[in-house]
């Protein structure tokens, strides 16, 4: 065997241990690969098969697909000869372009919808080239078996993030994939120098484009003499007019007004009111196409004050432009990335610790500054440290770290009034948080409150360590994120709640099982024995001359011992009264009385609250159920262990797989039973490679 395939072996052993149980066994597979398994098992992304999004007409007219057509339809006559397909995708992972001279090619392609208009993310599809390099902003080559999606291994994909030249922001993935078995290390080389040459078209179409957007706007500066805006993709031009008649707030908003208005359908002029209500009139007066099809133009705005003072005919100063490039727009477009990556996690329902990390993050970031935190108030007055971001990161945040809310800060002023509050200077505050802040050299800083359900929760924070305050729309930029964490909060804690309603419907079912199975053993049951007693003693006195009553008797005898030991099987079916004696005895009873053999491995070693043996019991008992009754199996391996506070079951069969709870099977009922006492079943079926169930129940140590 050639070291090719027994690195191809290993991966797929590493995968299919990490599909049972959440870690790979091979030390050899690389850790971008193994963070992308996990960033799709988290995604809920089905390892054996996917259901993709389809858009009907992607938007095949950009700059990106301008700028790429001439070098694809290069590669892919080099390319001819060989199977290789060459795929442009869109910033979303969407598939724009496919080229590929290999019919075979183009049929496995379709066979896994790697087609125009259907999305390659990670979110859908898993580890893969598209995704992979979306995901992680790097390029990527991602082999066979390396996929994280079964119906992936035939090919190999080798994907390279394209970058706007101007913002840098990824626009696209240019993609080459071919055969798993083909793969080879240029292919890599080539899907980057590609994408290189791709971001070099983009830069000189981007420069053709600009140069002309300058023209046009400095010949609207010379014959307009109040407001001229103009926008052209990233790129804003904006006279001195209007950057000292608006402040941050209503130019965002005068740039979101005007973009509406490039498409050629919108005419006319277009009244609008601005965050401080100053009123706005705006018309495109030029508009071009560039050869990437995007709309530039320029504008004349006119503000309520101007319209009304201007008196035509009077010579007035020429205004100077200012090209203010990505100031606005890309401190917008830059925001509005940062709240939707947040707003996905909340979507996600991903735990608040790892939102709230992220959160700091993305504020930092967002708002350009040093320093970031989220602090919640508790019920004594105090607060505490949740999560932070600062730099340099050798000065580390004293996270869960409580603080009393008498000194003179930002947060201790938005937890005592439930308001947005800012501090243009720490140098005279008073108290030992504002001495901490000022350690950390935090020189000013701006916070908004978290509000969950009507209740402050605590307070977004972000410093800056330059001197000078932070800029006035701070507070609402700071609060536009507070009101994502307050959601996580609330989505937490109605998640809390559902469960803690879900493991009391289950507790009140057992407990009612467990007392209708004492009434029918104590009451029914007790009843037909006593029955049967009298009449076996009746039998016993029938003279022997009637032979006929005495086998009628007999009969009846029988007949009701029936009954009985049917009843006892029903209400041993009811509670698994074997757990009387412990999980490790009930479970060896089950394996003994299942039709398929099962090795059984149960390494227990502490006391087990009696729900979550009861939840245990119910898991293997239908697991097993399962594989005698669907799946066809031979041999069922159940090992049962405790890590920490954690009950771990791993159940896994030989059978012909294809389980699916979506479809109703009783394994939703056990999912249910798993997620009531806070726990997590993972299913991986592949058809015809078995089934395993991999379980995690939480318990209180007693």
């Amino acid at each position: 065997m050639s070291w090719q395939a027994d690195a191809s072996a290993g991966v797929r052993r590493a995968r299919e241990r990490f599909l049972s149980v959440g870690w790979p066994s091979e030390d050899t597979l690389r850790t971008d690969v193994l963070d992308s398994w996990r960033r799709s098992r988290a995604l809920g992304v089905h390892p054996d098969r996917m259901n993709l999004p389809f858009v009907q007409e992607p938007n095949a007219d950009s700059p990106l697909t301008t700028a790429a057509a001439p070098v694809l339809d290069r590669i892919t006559d080099d390319l001819s000869a060989q199977a290789v397909s060459l795929i442009l995708t869109s910033s979303d992972g969407l598939v724009l372009q496919r080229l590929a001279s290999d019919p075979s090619m183009m049929n496995a392609l379709d066979m896994v919808q790697l087609a125009p208009g259907y999305s390659y993310a990670e979110e859908f599809v898993g580890t893969n080239g598209i995704g992979t390099a979306l995901e992680t902003g790097h390029p990527t080559f991602i082999r066979g078996d390396e996929h994280y999606v079964g119906t992936l291994a035939r090919l190999a994909c080798a994907g390279a993030p394209i970058r706007d030249p101007i913002s840098r922001r990824i626009v696209g993935v240019l993609d080459l994939t071919c055969w798993a078995g083909q793969s080879d290390p240029l292919q890599f080389a080539l899907a980057k120098t590609a994408a290189n040459q791709i971001e070099d078209r983009m830069r000189a179409l981007a420069h053709e484009s600009e140069t002309a957007l300058l023209d046009a706007y400095l010949e609207q500066a010379r014959r307009f003499p109040l407001g001229v805006l103009a926008i052209g993709g990233d790129v804003v031009l904006m006279n001195t007019h209007l950057r000292q008649a608006l402040d941050a707030n209503d130019q965002i908003a005068l740039l979101e007004h005007a973009s509406d208005l490039l498409p050629a359908r919108v005419t006319g002029s277009v009244l609008a009111v601005l965050p401080s209500g100053t009123a706005v009139r705006i018309l495109a007066v030029e508009r071009s196409v560039t050869r990437g099809g995007r709309i530039d133009a320029v504008f004349h705005v006119h503000i309520a004050a101007d319209a009304a003072a201007h008196v035509p005919g009077v010579a007035q100063r020429r205004e100077q432009f200012v090209a203010v490039g990505h100031d606005a727009l890309s401190m917008l477009a830059e925001q509005q990335a940062s709240l939707r990556r947040v707003a996905t996690l909340v979507a996600r329902g991903v735990d608040p610790s790892d939102v709230f990390a992220v959160v700091v993050d993305e504020l930092a970031r967002c708002l350009n500054v040093a320093h970031a935190t989220l602090v919640r108030r508790d019920s004594d007055g105090t607060a505490v440290l949740l999560a932070g971001h600062h730099e340099p990161a050798s000065m580390k945040l004293r996270m869960g770290e409580r603080f009393s809310l008498d000194s003179e800060t930002v947060a201790a002023m938005v937890l005592r009034t439930g308001e947005a509050a800012r501090m243009d200077s720490h140098d005279n505050a008073r108290g030992a948080g504002a001495a901490y802040i000022r350690q950390l050299g935090v020189c000013c800083a701006v916070g908004a409150p978290i509000v969950v359900d009507g209740r402050l929760w605590g307070a977004a924070i972000v410093g800056s360590t330059k001197p000078g305050p932070l800029p006035p729309d701070s507070e609402a930029r700071v609060g536009d994120f507070a009101d994502l964490v307050g959601t996580v909060i609330a989505n937490a804690e109605a998640r809390a709640q559902l469960t803690a309603s879900r493991a009391r419907i289950v507790a009140a079912a057992d407990d009612a099982r467990r007392r209708f199975e004492r009434d029918l053993h104590d009451g029914a049951q007790q009843r037909l024995v006593s029955l049967g007693l009298e009449l076996r003693a009746a039998e016993a006195s029938v003279p022997t001359e009637l032979h006929p009553l005495k086998d009628q008797i007999a009969h009846i005898a029988t007949d009701l011992g029936a009954v009985s030991q049917e009843l006892r099987e029903i209400s041993h079916g009811l509670h698994p009264a074997v757990l009387s004696k412990g999980l490790a005895p009930a479970l060896k009873t089950l394996g003994r009385r299942s039709a398929v053999p099962v090795e059984l491995d149960i390494g227990v070693d502490v006391q087990v609250p009696e729900r979550v043996e009861v939840a245990a019991y119910y898991v293997v008992a239908e697991a097993l159920t399962n594989a005698a009754k669907h799946a066809r199996a031979s041999k069922v391996d159940v090992y049962v262990d405790t890590e920490g506070a954690t009950l771990r079951l791993l159940i896994r069969d030989d059978g012909n797989g294809g389980a699916d709870a979506a479809k109703g099977s009783g394994l939703t009922g056990l999912i249910d039973r798993v997620e009531a006492h806070g726990g997590t079943m993972a299913i991986s079926s592949p058809i015809g490679r078995g089934t395993s169930l991999v379980v995690n129940i939480p318990f209180e140590v007693v």
